[in-house]
C-alpha cells in the first residue's frame, strides 16, 4: 500500500490496532500451551505473531522503496520503524502476556539477506535494524523467559555476533549455500 508513497504518506499511514485482533484467540492459544506445558515432555514453540521491522516495512512498502529510502532518508526510516516497533509492542504485549509462562522457545523472523550477503551494509544494518530488532526481543523477555529463534534466510554471517549480542540464541537457518553461511565456519 506504500509502494513508492511520500514522507508524509509513511508518517500519515495507519498500522492495524489491537481493535483490529481477534484476542480470543491469544485465550485458546494459551490455553493449549498451558495444557502442552504442565502434562506433556514437549518443547512448546510460539510463533512470533508480527512481522520484523524490515520485513514488515519491505512489504507495506516494497524492499526496492525501503532500501531507497535507507540510503536517502534515514530520517523518515527512523520515524517508520519505530511506528511499526510499536506496533510490534502492542501485539507482544498481548500474546506474551498469555503465552510466555507456557512457552519454552520462541520464533522471530526478518530477512537480512540475499544469497550473496547482507540487503545492506553491516553498519547500516547496526543503525537502521539492530536497535527495533533488540528492543523488540527485550520487549518479548519482559513476558517470557523463552528462548529467542530468529530466522533470516542469506548470507548474513557478518551480523551473527550482533544477533547474539542482542539476544539470539538460536539463527534459522545456516544456509550453506549463501555466501559466508557455511556450516564448519
Amino acid at each position: 500500500p506504500l509502494r513508492g508513497a511520500s514522507r508524509e504518506e509513511m508518517a500519515a499511514f495507519e498500522l492495524p490496532s489491537l481493535a483490529d485482533t481477534d484476542l480470543r484467540q491469544f485465550d485458546l492459544w494459551a490455553e493449549r500451551a498451558r495444557a502442552l506445558y504442565e502434562r506433556t515432555p514437549y518443547v512448546v514453540v510460539a510463533e512470533h505473531p508480527v512481522l520484523g521491522v524490515l520485513e514488515l516495512a519491505c512489504w507495506l512498502c516494497g524492499y526496492d522503496h525501503v532500501m531507497m529510502l535507507l540510503a536517502l532518508d534515514p530520517e523518515i526510516i527512523h520515524l517508520f520503524f519505530e511506528r511499526i516497533l510499536a506496533f510490534q509492542k502492542r501485539i507482544i504485549r498481548e500474546y506474551y502476556g498469555r503465552l510466555g509462562p507456557y512457552i519454552h522457545l520462541t520464533t522471530s523472523g526478518d530477512d537480512f539477506g540475499t544469497q550473496k550477503g547482507l540487503f545492506m551494509s553491516p553498519r547500516m544494518w547496526r543503525e537502521f535494524v539492530k536497535p527495533y530488532l533488540k528492543a523488540r526481543i527485550n520487549y518479548t523477555a519482559e513476558f517470557t523467559d523463552a528462548v529467542y529463534m530468529h530466522h533470516s534466510c542469506g548470507g548474513i554471517y557478518e551480523i551473527i555476533p550482533d544477533l547474539i549480542e542482542i539476544g539470539v540464541r538460536v539463527l534459522n537457518p545456516i544456509q550453506p549455500a549463501a555466501a559466508g553461511m557455511d556450516a564448519s565456519r
